[in-house]
Order: C-alpha cells, then structure tokens, then sequence
C-alpha cells in the first residue's frame, strides 16, 4: 500500500524525474541556487534541499533558506547539457557516481527527513557504519546507518558517494538490516 505522505511518490522529486545517470556538481563558492535556477530549464533534474538558517543583517533578524550540502548539488539527466558555458561558469568539477541506487536511496532518506521537518545537523562522515531501518517515529521505513563501534549511537543519513553525512536530531527506533562483519 502506497503511503501518500512519502515524498518518494511526489513527482517534485528527482528519482521520479527523467531518466539518465546522477552526477555530484560541486559547484564554485557560493554558486548552489544560481546553478541550480540554472539546471531548472534545462533537461534534467538537480537535488538540492534547503535548510532555514537565522542570520543577522544589518542588526535585523532574518531567516533565510541555504543549501544544506555547501558546493555540491545532484544532477540527474541529459548531462551534455551540464557544458553549457552559462552552466560552465558556476561548476568547479563533475564526477560519475558508481552506485546509482545507493544514491538515490540515500538521496530520498535525506528528501523525506526535510519533508517531514525532521531536524539534521552536519556529522562527521564515517567508513565503518552498521546499516539500519527506522522502525519507529518520522522516518519510518527508511535507511540509515549508524557507528559500528559504539554503544550510544547517533542516527546518520550518509550520502557516500559525497562523503557528506547528517545527524538525526530526533527519537527513533532502528533494527539491523544485515549483520556488523566480524
């Protein structure tokens, strides 16, 4: 049965977008929005989620939407279209992303902690993490991964293609999805 409220279901989201290979954009400084305004009209869908950020600006308070992963964006499409000198200008490199699959499920993971307004805080990407499903609170049914090594764990949504990872900041429940190695 389909859950209605599973943004992997919402056309908004890039793995329901055209077909073609992920590519990570690691842009230049700065450069996430405009590139991805860019992307927009052209054949293809990028990933890049916002988080809402308290700044201060001229001794008023303001809340302004930046990118959660800083010089990086995830394209998925006509990737000849990524040559484009007006795209060019703001694209520092281009790299091929092996596992397709694991990206876009880690990629759906992190789009339904946003949806959800689940907290996230940058983590620490770690090599060695036990996978796990969330049984229990706003992440149900998804995946994450969570340190081999100890005993009071935090809940990361990894993205390892990227080597970015982000801290869950909310109660969960979690069962093993294969067994640690030995």
């Amino acid at each position: 049965m389909r859950n209605i409220d599973d943004p992997s279901h919402d056309s908004r989201h890039p793995w329901n977008g055209p077909a073609g290979r992920w590519v990570i954009i690691r842009t230049r400084s700065r450069h996430e929005k405009i590139l991805a305004n860019r992307i927009q009209t052209r054949n293809g869908v990028m990933f890049l989620p916002f988080e809402k950020v308290r700044r201060r600006y001229g001794g008023l308070d303001a809340t302004v939407e930046c990118p959660l992963f800083t010089g990086i964006l995830f394209f998925k499409g006509d990737a000849p279209c990524l040559t484009d000198p007006e795209l060019a200008r703001c694209i520092s490199a281009i790299e091929d992303v092996p596992n397709q699959d694991q990206l876009a499920q880690e990629l759906k993971s992190i789009a339904i902690a946003i949806d959800r307004g689940v907290p996230l805080r940058p983590h620490a990407y770690l090599r060695q993490t036990l996978d796990v499903e969330i049984i229990s609170g706003p992440l149900t049914r998804s995946r994450a991964v969570v340190p081999q090594i100890e005993t009071s764990h935090p809940l990361l949504l990894q993205i390892s293609a990227a080597q970015l990872a982000f801290e869950v900041m909310d109660e969960f429940e979690i069962r093993p999805i294969k067994p640690a190695p030995r």
